[in-house]
């Protein structure tokens, strides 16, 4: 009789124990996930259409104020000009099961993404900025999907988008970069993680089997040297007139200036104490973030 107690209580414990890992949070940001989306759009008159399919995947580290982000980044099969761009950094809180997106130092911090868990109203994020009318969204249902990997809390939203813990929204893992015309479909095609496809969806242009590239991370144009470096170092390969801000590992901002007209900037360190400093590139397309030893 107690061994077959025992055996009952074994397995209740066990139940319980899986119950409760199924409901942990599941962190969205991970260094080896890539989110695959696709986006339509028309014009309204006689009738020009096109479309993008762009994969978002993570490239290292940044620290901004204090705060660790992930670099994103974001590919395309459509569009050249978008093959490694950088798109913003990212960071999360687990605690509060949010996601925040630092797209500048004009803009700061926003929340991309929060994963709620129950009922009721849904905050304005950056995700749906561009329609007033999303600003009041509600939580309507909130349950289970079980995907390849393990089961999923999913959250549906009163736009009908749909929030899964780990992955994103259904809705397209980013908004569309394409402005000023209709946008008629959004849809996250694939979130893979390790290579492997944990999440899919219908798709009309682009699916999970087509190259979207990652291009291999060739040498980097711009440079900071000497480094180490005892006093002065130079900045090179910037944009004419690139903004640049020098900032201890705590955050603080200790230096700043901007290149010259052939894009090089001589930046005296001779001051600052003996430590590792993080050089913040700024332009209109880029966001950089070098690292310079100060002996």
């Amino acid at each position: 009789m107690e061994h077959h107690l025992r055996s009952i209580c074994i397995f209740v414990l066990a139940f319980i124990s899986l119950k409760d890992s199924a409901q942990a949070y599941r962190p969205l940001l991970s260094s080896n996930a890539t989110w695959q989306d696709e986006h339509g759009w028309a014009n309204p008159g006689p009738s020009t259409s096109s479309s993008e399919c762009l994969r978002y995947y993570l490239d290292g580290d940044s620290v901004v104020d204090g705060w660790s982000y992930q670099i994103l980044r974001r590919s395309s099969i459509f569009a050249s000009v978008f093959d490694g761009s950088y798109v913003g950094l990212l960071r999360e809180d687990t605690a509060q099961r949010s996601v925040y997106i630092y797209r500048s130092h004009l803009i700061g911090d926003e929340l991309l993404y929060m994963f709620p868990r129950q009922l009721g109203p849904y905050p304005s994020t950056y995700r749906y900025a561009p329609l007033p009318e999303w600003d009041t969204l509600e939580v309507v249902n909130i349950d289970t999907v079980w995907l390849s990997d393990e089961p999923h809390i999913r959250s549906t939203l009163s736009n009908g988008d749909t929030l899964i813990e780990g992955i994103g929204s259904v809705f397209a893992f980013m908004p569309s970069s394409q402005w000023g015309e209709i946008h008629w479909w959004a849809r996250l095609i694939c979130y893979s993680l390790n290579g492997t496809v944990v999440f899919s969806a219908p798709h009309f242009f682009c699916g999970c089997e087509l190259p979207v590239g990652v291009n291999p991370v060739a040498e980097h144009p711009i440079r900071i040297h000497p480094s180490p470096t005892d006093g002065l170092c130079y900045l090179t390969g910037t944009p004419a007139n690139t903004r640049f801000v020098v900032r201890s590992l705590d955050g603080r901002t200790v230096l700043n200036g901007a290149s010259s007209i052939n894009g090089t900037s001589e930046i005296n360190m001779s001051e600052l104490p003996a430590s590792l400093y993080l050089i913040e590139i700024m332009n209109k397309s880029s966001h950089e973030i070098l690292k310079i030893i100060k002996q």
